[in-house]
């Protein structure tokens, strides 16, 4: 199915006069950049009505990342804002594809890559209708598309995400950003412990740039767009290390009370065959040490299912492409620790005294 364009839509694309809107690249700075959870979209009264665009943007990645570059994005930001539902609600989604027609690029062709500026949306990890989640779908340029997603009213609880998902361009989207989470909310009081309910939370979006990839890619595809911004900014010639970003920021820093539990909601919405290794690590007198933790992680759910065995204590948490995780954080010792991720520095931690008493979860059952 393709969904066409209005004629009016239909706009050729110039490559010249695109790139002479290219922000400059950035200065380099060591200002830390502090973390915050994406911004929400929520149902009410059963119903939640919203429209998600998918069109170009400028990036800059914060931290001590130089770079502002152009990339396709859902809902003007990289990820997207968190949508927000619950069990029984209706989700209805005016999805509009803004990107611009090219010429010249790969046509629909099985396992290639092409068609860069056709789309639709994944609901991930929902249990809905195939007709209301249907990848098959083709939103062209200049088009959009009405969905109609039921929850049903026996969803299970947790996290999922949207994402474009047409065959032939999801790896370019998705290298480029275009995600955002999705949560289904839990049940009314007393389904969860209450230091997991009253605990606070925190969505994070991990996501890994690989621009010498996403830059081959966009070559294959014969995608000028994404080709002339990576260039544009000097990205993609396979210079420096690929890297991990958090709700769309470089190495972010996260304050967090001593002795607090607060539940984190991680997404890892990749696009590689990489896992998502996250461990904890300590910093003392300036050195990166791992035998003795000042924090510590709980395992809570998998992809939006509660474990039946929490709480499981977690070392290291393996997360794959695609994939969610709910964890419950605690820290024991004030000062600084590093969450990494497949041996990179992703998150900081300061961990701050507070005067409120630490509740196990033992007491709480």
């Amino acid at each position: 199915v393709r969904a066409q364009p209005p004629r009016s839509a239909m706009r050729l694309f110039f490559l010249l006069p695109w790139l002479s809107n290219m922000v400059p690249s950035g200065v380099a700075t060591n200002t830390p950049v502090v973390f915050a959870n994406p911004p929400t979209i929520e149902s009410s009264g059963g119903f939640l009505n919203t429209t998600i665009n998918l069109d170009w943007i400028t990036v800059d990645l914060g931290g001590a990342y130089p770079k502002e570059f152009k990339t396709r994005a859902l809902a003007g930001s990289v990820p997207g804002p968190t949508i927000v539902v619950s069990p029984g609600d209706t989700l209805r989604v005016t999805f509009t594809n803004e990107l611009m027609p090219q010429i010249g690029v790969v046509a629909e062709e099985t396992n290639r890559y092409g068609e860069p500026d056709t789309a639709n949306l994944h609901f991930h990890g929902g249990y809905v209708s195939a007709a209301a989640d249907d990848t098959t779908l083709a939103v062209l340029p200049g088009g959009s598309y009405n969905y109609v997603v039921e929850i049903p009213a026996d969803h299970a609880p947790g996290m999922g995400w949207i994402h474009p998902h047409h065959h032939g361009s999801t790896m370019l989207h998705l290298a480029g950003g275009a995600a955002m989470a999705m949560i289904v909310r839990d049940p009314a009081d007393g389904y969860l412990p209450p230091a997991v309910s009253g605990a606070d939370e925190k969505i994070m979006v991990f996501q890994y740039w690989k621009f010498a990839v996403l830059a081959k890619t966009a070559r294959q595809a014969r995608d000028v767009s994404m080709s002339g911004s990576l260039a544009a900014a000097e990205l993609g010639d396979g210079s420096g290390e690929p890297f991990f970003t958090v709700n769309g920021v470089r190495e972010p820093t996260l304050e967090i009370r001593l002795g607090e539990w607060e539940r984190w909601r991680i997404l890892y919405a990749g696009w590689q065959d990489t896992a998502l290794d996250l461990l904890m690590e300590d910093e003392d007198d300036g050195e990166v040490r791992e035998d003795d933790e000042n924090c510590e992680m709980q395992l809570l759910a998998k992809d939006g299912i509660y474990i039946q065995d929490f709480p499981r204590r977690l070392k290291k948490l393996p997360i794959p492409p695609g994939g969610r995780a709910d964890v419950m954080v605690r820290c024991s010792r004030v000062g600084t620790t590093f969450v990494h991720v497949l041996g990179q520095k992703t998150l900081i931690l300061n961990v701050f005294s507070a005067e409120k008493d630490s509740v196990s979860f033992s007491e709480t059952n």
